[in-house]
């Protein structure tokens, strides 16, 4: 039953943007965006919350409604062809990022805007900030990682990454992304859960004699599972932090920030909020919470 469940969330598109499809037209989107109004009308609202409300008095929707969502226009990416594999690419930092075969051009151009969108510094699902950052020597695990660009960022300074994505279609793009580091990189093709059977591991499972010190996890709503897996691995001092995303289900914010508490971390959410419909059906709030920094914070006592 976990499989199914966990299989029917990850069929899903991958990243933000598939969400539209559940308000495809501007009449449902509009509907939407008054209705984030109205409600935040009538409350006290949060410096947070009020940045959201002057938005979306001036601006369309939008996944992340800040101004900084203008800085990325599909237009301005440049799309490659590698005629060694057929394979096309965008430079992102000097790097190559490869994308599944058979996308095309258009195609790109919105999934790596959003990826770059998605990972502005005042973005609610940046993974990182000045204060909670991969260490330099970190064994990383990337669970839903997809085209990888997270691990991208961080492969020349880690000493290991483990990418856990169980989208058949990216093992191909995976491989040639991280050409260069492969001695470095280990790919895993399966559901991260809270069982062992068939595609589903554990982290405890899986990472019983690997060590691992930043977690970065996107699982389209699977993260409840995923903890409950990673009972003992959380346990461990070396593991340091976990970037965790909390807005596929209603309720995950506050489910994750216990289990993270429950398990020693001190969790924080990343600044602002992100506009998601649900995961199959429109679903309030509208308005949620992107990731949650969870940190082991060493404690000194002095006698």
């Amino acid at each position: 039953m976990m499989k199914s469940c966990v299989s029917d969330i990850k069929t899903l598109y991958h990243k933000l943007w598939w969400q539209w499809q559940l308000c495809k037209s501007a009449s449902a989107r509009r509907r939407m965006k008054r209705e984030i109004l109205k409600d935040l009308a009538v409350i006290t609202r949060t410096p947070e919350e009020d940045e959201v409300y002057s938005f979306l008095q001036k601006e369309s929707l939008k996944v992340f409604p800040y101004p900084f969502v203008h800085l990325y226009n599909p237009s301005n990416v440049k799309v490659n062809m590698d005629e060694t594999n057929g394979l096309k690419f965008v430079w992102h930092k000097g790097k190559r990022l490869y994308f599944q075969r058979g996308w095309g051009n258009d195609r790109i151009k919105r999934a790596y805007s959003m990826l770059c969108c998605e990972q502005h510094p005042n973005s609610p699902h940046c993974y990182t900030d000045s204060a909670f950052f991969v260490s330099p020597g970190s064994i990383i695990a990337d669970v839903g990682s997809a085209e990888g660009i997270f691990a991208l960022e961080h492969i020349e300074t880690c000493r290991h990454v483990y990418l856990f994505e169980t989208d058949k279609g990216w093992t191909e793009a995976l491989n040639a992304t991280f050409a260069v580091w492969k001695d470095k990189v280990t790919i895993v093709n399966r559901f991260v859960s809270d069982k062992n059977s068939g595609d589903n591991v554990t982290l405890d499972s899986y990472f019983a004699e690997r060590d691992v010190n930043f977690i970065k996890a996107d699982v389209e709503g699977a993260e409840r599972f995923l903890l409950s897996g990673a009972c003992e691995v959380m346990k461990r001092p070396q593991l340091r932090r976990i970037a965790i995303t909390a807005y596929h289900r209603p309720d995950d914010g506050s489910v994750l920030w216990r289990r993270l508490e429950d398990a020693g971390f001190v969790p924080r959410y990343t600044h602002g909020f992100m506009v998601f419909g649900g995961l199959h059906k429109p679903e309030r709030p509208y308005l949620r919470r992107g990731v949650i920094l969870a940190e082991k914070i060493e404690t000194s006592i002095k006698i």
